[in-house]
C-alpha cells in the first residue's frame, strides 16, 4: 500500500534544497568581480555572467521566500496552540529572548548602513580582485556601455579603421549606435578583446 503523500517532510526538504541554493548563490555574489570588470572581461562562472548569478539568487531568495510563507500557513494552527500552551506556563529564557532581539536588531540595523558590522564585506575583496589584473580594467568606467560611434570621439578612433579592422577579424555588427558590448555578445567575445583589437590596429 503506497504511504500518503507528507506534505510537511516535503516543505521541509525543499526548504532545504532552496536555502542551499541561497547559500552558494549568495558566496558566488560575494566573490565575483566588480561590474566593472566583471562586463568588460565577460566574466561567468559555471556557464553564467555576472547578471545572471543575481537573477538566479533573487530568483531563488523569492521562491524560498514563498515556500516560508507556505509553511508558516500550512502550521499557523500549530504554531499558535503550541504559543497558547506556553503562555501559560512560567517562561525560562528571558535573558535569551531579550539578547537575541537586540543582536538581530542591531544586525538588521548595521547592514542596511555604513557601520563596522556592514564592512564585513570587505573581506571577500581580496577574492573579488583576484579574478583579474589592472591590465584587465577598461580605459574608464562603463566603457563598454557606450555606443562605439561615442566610444571611438572619446578615444580619438578612426572609425573607418574599425570597420576595416571588424571586417578581418569577422566582427559581426550592424551599426555605430551598438555598444561595445552588444557587439561582444554577438560574436561570443568581450569588450576587452575588441577594444584591444580596435587600440592595437589604431
Amino acid at each position: 500500500m503506497n504511504k500518503k503523500f507528507n506534505k510537511r517532510a516535503f516543505i521541509s526538504l525543499i526548504t532545504f534544497f532552496l536555502s542551499i541554493m541561497a547559500l552558494i548563490t549568495g558566496i558566488v555574489l560575494l566573490v565575483m568581480p566588480d561590474a566593472t570588470m566583471a562586463y568588460w572581461n565577460s566574466w561567468s562562472l559555471l556557464g553564467l555572467q555576472k547578471n545572471q548569478w543575481e537573477h538566479f539568487h533573487a530568483v531563488i531568495s523569492i521562491y524560498l521566500t514563498v515556500i516560508v510563507i507556505f509553511h508558516i500557513v500550512q502550521n499557523w494552527k500549530a504554531m499558535l496552540s503550541y504559543m497558547k500552551s506556553k503562555a501559560g506556563e512560567k517562561f525560562k529564557n528571558k535573558k535569551e529572548l531579550l539578547f537575541s532581539s537586540i543582536v538581530s536588531i542591531v544586525l538588521i540595523a548595521g547592514s542596511s548602513v555604513e557601520t563596522p558590522i556592514s564592512s564585513i564585506t570587505a573581506v571577500f575583496e581580496p577574492a573579488q580582485e583576484s579574478w583579474y589584473d589592472t591590465k584587465d580594467e577598461p580605459p574608464f568606467e562603463d566603457a563598454q556601455g557606450l555606443p562605439l560611434e561615442m566610444l571611438a570621439n572619446i578615444q580619438s578612433f578612426d572609425k573607418s579603421k574599425i570597420e576595416t579592422i571588424f571586417r578581418i577579424n569577422k566582427i559581426k555588427f550592424d551599426s555605430f549606435e551598438e555598444t561595445l558590448e552588444d557587439i561582444a555578445e554577438q560574436n561570443d567575445t568581450s569588450s576587452k578583446r575588441l577594444y584591444m583589437m580596435i587600440k592595437s590596429n589604431s
